[in-house]
């Protein structure tokens, strides 16, 4: 108890002294920004192109676009970073941790010498990566849109890497040398190499890939989606479909596939399917699945451990319709078929939504049985504000209101909060913010 709560006063001291640095206004390019950072700092960039190269130089700091204090995903078009054509546009090459985030930008126009066209996450770096458009970069080795390698291993979550070519491997991504990246909700699509116009896994790297969709990419000897050298990639939930000249080419080393739809074969694996995934074809998100998709609830029925992010690359809930779809995005009209199982498969707190809120905001939870539940807000300082549920509920999703006042019906003021979710045999918090 002791460890706990000691952990719980640094996180709140670090919420508390951290800066946030604005560009243009404090800092006129995100560069400058990082220059002066120190840990736990945030950049925080307004919408605009930003033509430059950034390097995170080893600062475990977080690089954000108004997304991250908004939610809104039309940040992200609305603010691109350009590499002019002078390298990686992003560089991890320090050996940053997972505290280092990159949030909410559109990456593109990066040309590398050598290999990383739009990021560039090497020699034991691991960071966050999330809310990103990564588009029209190239390398003329390695890694179009991105390289990780030598013991890199990123986290990547919520990107589109599309539209980046490389002269050697890896036209979307290229992994080498020990890497082990994580890859949930992503969509690779329209990307060129020689080898691997998707993905190309080299030297013992092993990506782990959850609900991704890999499709539309081409290499001119092998391994349109993904090609593999000595190394041993997962997918789960994931779709590869219309790549050439093969979905997956394996020279040395081994594919574990599972509740995926793999064009060419039926992959061996438990749920993997061989049939067209009916993508919608149009609008902002092509790549989403129509109702009548075989993918649609047809991804792992027990979610457990996966960490699942809240909501897929259309901003719309991960999970819906009692199962998880297979690939990036989630359809949202199609439940389950009346004769099954309608109960949820685990129990799981959501992100409050909106957040940041004003003045009221709505918590989402799934009960995978009935239980004596407690859902609490508090504050900074650890006080209790407000109870809203202290009772037996039963199995399901359930959702409440909070309309930001306290047990005396107060107003709260502005800040950061927390609510706290208990069951008997399950316990989450979450963070969300009030601001007027």
């Amino acid at each position: 108890m002791k460890k706990t709560i000691l952990f719980v006063i640094f996180v709140l001291t670090t919420c508390l002294f951290s800066t946030i640095i604005n560009v243009p206004a404090d800092q006129p390019t995100i560069q400058d920004g990082i220059n002066i950072a120190v840990y736990g700092d945030t950049i925080l960039v307004q919408p605009g192109t930003y033509v430059e190269n950034i390097n995170y130089n080893g600062k475990n700091i977080t690089v954000a676009s108004l997304f991250l204090t908004t939610q809104d995903t039309t940040y992200i078009s609305q603010t691109i970073i350009d590499g002019n054509q002078n390298g990686s546009v992003v560089g991890f090459v320090n050996g940053e941790t997972m505290d280092a985030v990159l949030t909410g930008f559109t990456i593109t126009n990066g040309n590398s010498p050598t290999s990383g066209g739009g990021i560039s996450c090497v020699y034991t770096s691991y960071p966050r990566l999330e809310n990103l458009v990564i588009i029209g970069n190239s390398a003329a080795y390695n890694g179009g849109g991105i390289i990780c390698g030598a013991y890199a291993s990123p986290s990547l979550e919520n990107v589109i890497i599309t539209g980046n070519s490389a002269g050697g491997a890896g036209g979307g991504i290229y992994c080498y040398n020990h890497c082990s990246p994580s890859l949930k909700n992503v969509l690779i699509s329209d990307n060129t190499s020689q080898y691997g116009g998707g993905i190309c896994c080299f030297e013992n790297s092993s990506p782990n890939l959850e609900n991704v969709t890999i499709t539309d990419n081409s290499a001119s000897s092998s391994g349109g989606g993904i090609f593999c050298y000595d190394a041993s990639p997962v997918l789960i939930n994931s779709i590869l479909w219309n790549n050439s000249p093969q979905e997956i080419y394996i020279q040395s080393g081994s594919v574990t596939a599972t509740y995926s739809d793999i064009q060419g074969a039926l992959w061996t694996g438990d749920g993997n399917i061989n049939v067209d995934p009916l993508f919608v074809g149009t609008g902002e998100h092509p790549f989403s699945l129509q109702d009548l998709s075989p993918c649609v609830n047809a991804g792992i029925p027990d979610t457990t451990g996966l960490n699942l992010p809240e909501y897929d690359l259309a901003g719309n809930p991960r999970v819906y319709g009692g199962r998880i779809d297979m690939g990036a995005y989630e359809n949202q009209n199609v439940a389950v078929d009346a004769n099954e199982n309608l109960i949820p498969l685990v129990t799981k707190l959501n992100q409050n939504y909106p957040n940041p809120f004003n003045p009221t905001t709505t918590i989402n939870y799934f009960l995978k049985e009935n239980s004596k539940v407690s859902l609490n807000i508090y504050n900074i300082k650890g006080q209790k504000v407000k109870t809203l549920v202290n009772e037996v509920i039963p199995a399901g999703e359930h959702s409440v209101l909070w309309n930001g006042r306290d047990t005396n019906g107060n107003q709260v003021s502005s800040g950061i909060y927390f609510y706290k979710l208990k069951t008997a045999n399950f316990e989450k918090t979450r963070k969300m913010i009030l601001l007027k």
